[in-house]
């Protein structure tokens, strides 16, 4: 008895099987099978990218503008340092005119050298005769000073002015 039957319970089982797989891939009324659960994550997938690629552009000009802040600074910064340069040149070319230190022929004085620290008297602060002291600096010195110091303030400015941007002021 079972043996006649057993190609109907066969069958069973294999039509049984098919259908269940069937299910499983497309599903059907309230089972989600997995061709629905794999267009949903291709969907899901799909709108990932076209956000990740928007935030990528975002980003991008983002980016540019804040590069544009700062080269629009560093440029303004960097002809004010060329304007004090020149105005500053300027400036130190009439300092070394008007304190050029000229030879002049040697004296011979018979008055004592004034007492300095060596001696073990107090410095002169005025100099023996009654005249200042002075340190002669080269014109070059001079020249070196000038533009290095415009280029420092041109360095500080250009700091303050970034840390002015980044705080968004």
């Amino acid at each position: 008895m079972i043996l006649p039957n057993l190609w109907k319970y066969a069958c069973i089982a294999a039509i049984s099987a098919f259908a269940l797989q069937t299910i499983r891939i497309e599903g059907i009324l309230f089972i989600k099978g997995y061709k629905t659960e794999n267009q949903e994550l291709q969907s899901d997938i799909a709108a990932i990218e076209v956000a990740q690629k928007l935030s990528k552009e975002l980003q991008e000009k983002q980016l540019a503008r804040q590069e544009e802040k700062y080269t629009k600074s560093a440029i303004e910064v960097q002809n004010n340092a060329l304007e004090n340069v020149e105005k500053y040149g300027v400036l130190a070319a009439n300092y070394i005119a008007a304190n050029r230190v000229r030879a002049s022929a040697v004296r011979c004085d018979s008055q004592p050298a004034a007492p300095g620290p060596r001696s073990g008297g107090a410095p002169d602060p005025v100099g023996a005769g009654g005249t200042p002291k002075l340190v002669a600096v080269t014109e070059k010195d001079v020249k070196v000073c000038t533009d290095n110091t415009a280029k420092a303030e041109a360095g500080h400015d250009f700091a303050v002015e970034l840390q002015r941007i980044n705080e968004g002021r």
